[in-house]
Formats: C-alpha cells, structure tokens, sequence
C-alpha cells in the first residue's frame, strides 16, 4: 500500500435525509387532511391540542396541526403553511355548549380538555354578546355526569358531534361566531418548522388534502348506521371547510383582536407564511 493513500480524504458519504415528523388530531374532520399522508406513511403523531402544541415547542415534530388559540401562545420559529386549515362558516355540531339551563341563569361552565380555541370563543361570546359572568373548570366526565354538578359543558370534536344527535340543548358555538361577527371560526392550520421548511411541505399536504377530498366514503366506510353516515358525509363534505383564504384569515384576526381585547391572550400573532 502506498503510505499517502493513508492521509487521503475518504470520500463523504451524503447523509440519509430523514423523514419528517408530522403531528395532527385524530377526530373525524382530521382524516382529509392526514389522508394522503397515512397513504404514504408518513410518520405521524396523534394527540390532542396541548399535546400538539408542547410536541411544537420543544421541537420534537417537523410539521404540525396546530389549534388557532394556541398559535398565539408561540414565540417563533414557525411558518403557516398556507391554503389550507380547518374552519366552519356556519352551524356545525363540531363545537357546541350543552346546558341544562337558561342561558341567563348559567353560573358554571364546565370544558373539555380539548377544546382550547372553543374555550376562548365561548369566553367572547359571553362577555361580547350575552354579558354573562361564570365560573369556568375543566371536566373529562361524560355529559351528564358533568351536567350534575354544571350548568353547562362545552364539548368540541367527535364527542360533540355524537352528542348534538342525541342530545337537543345546545347552543351551536360556530354558529353563534359567525352571527356575531360574520366571520368564519377558524379551529387550526398547518405549521412547518422554519429551520427545515421547503416547498415540498406545501405540496405535500395540499395533495394529502386533495386525497382525502376525494376520499371521504373510504374515510366513513366503518360505519353502518346509514343516518349517521350520511350525516357525517354531509360533515365532511359541505359543513367543515378546508380551505384558508382571506375571509378565513379576517376570521382570526377578529379571534384574536377579541381575545386581546379581553386579556385571554398576552398578544396578537404574526403570520409568516412558507414559501409554495
């Protein structure tokens, strides 16, 4: 052997890229946006609101579904992914107040775990358009067990949805945002973390979306019931909107013009978009 072949420089070996880390909820209007994605496997972490959101700050996913009140709690290093989030501009059973009595007389109000951007619209709907005053606490118990010791629970995501079928009073908080401001309530949109952000993030979950639209017998055929079906096709298909354009995005302005306005967050977020 020659002896310099000793002090050669080994050639670089390029570094396996790897895959991307994805967190996104697992209810029953997360399926069209995660559908391509699951298609292709991707690596995909389930959770809840605050599950994803301390997922997000201490970096351990590359891209995330984040709800619309958390973003307002972050300090940066995240661009939105646009085109694309999770709203309704009307009546819808994904977010509803249930009370057992008259909305004047409602003094505790009890809220899911999960229902972190509801909670903050059910507060400004409150003090804006029914100047009711009351006590909040959180609850992981069943409707009526709740119902025994509040006046009112607020529910959000598929166990709302089951319970408005079953269940006659309550007050439909999509709905009640979009009487009084004429705006969309925005649940959530896609982030992508800026330090490894690229264009392909955008195209990727656009097409994932695109999948799941055209999608949605495959994502229902679990379920036998034909009403119930045929309700949740309607859900997915007309009520849930997925698509982030400017009324969506004066939707959350007013969200979190409101919140600030009402101290329920420290201040109002900046969107800086990734590139498409």
């Amino acid at each position: 052997m020659n002896p310099q072949d000793l002090f050669k420089k080994s050639p670089q070996v390029p570094a396996k890229k790897s895959r991307k880390i994805y967190t996104c909820g697992s209810n029953l209007d997360d399926q069209p946006l995660i559908y391509g994605l699951k298609q292709n496997k991707a690596e995909i972490k389930f959770g809840n609101d605050l599950q994803r959101f301390n997922w997000i700050t201490n970096g351990s996913v590359d891209v995330a579904f984040i709800s619309a009140i958390d973003f307002a709690r972050l300090k940066g290093g995240w661009k939105v992914i646009p085109d694309i989030c999770k709203s309704v501009h009307s009546q819808s059973f994904r977010s509803n107040l249930f009370f057992n009595k008259n909305l004047g007389e409602i003094r505790s109000v009890a809220i899911h775990p999960n229902s972190r951007t509801s909670e903050i619209v059910l507060k400004i709907l409150f003090k804006e358009r029914y100047q009711i005053e009351c006590e909040f606490v959180e609850s992981s118990q069943s409707l009526q067990e709740t119902l025994k010791k509040n006046d009112a629970f607020l529910l959000t995501g598929d166990i709302s949805v089951e319970e408005a079928i079953k269940n006659p009073s309550f007050i439909n908080i999509g709905e009640e945002w979009n009487d009084m401001t004429g705006l969309p309530l925005v649940y959530g949109f896609w982030l992508v973390n800026e330090l490894t952000s690229q264009k392909e993030d955008y195209w990727l979950l656009q097409d994932s979306l695109k999948q799941g639209k055209n999608a949605i017998e495959n994502i229902l055929e679990g379920i036998k019931d034909k009403k119930d079906k045929a309700y949740k096709m309607n859900f997915l298909s007309n009520i849930i909107n997925y698509e982030f354009r400017d009324e969506e995005m004066l939707g959350l302005e007013s969200l979190y013009n409101y919140a600030f306005f009402y101290g329920l967050i420290e201040y109002i977020p900046d969107f800086n978009f990734a590139e498409k």
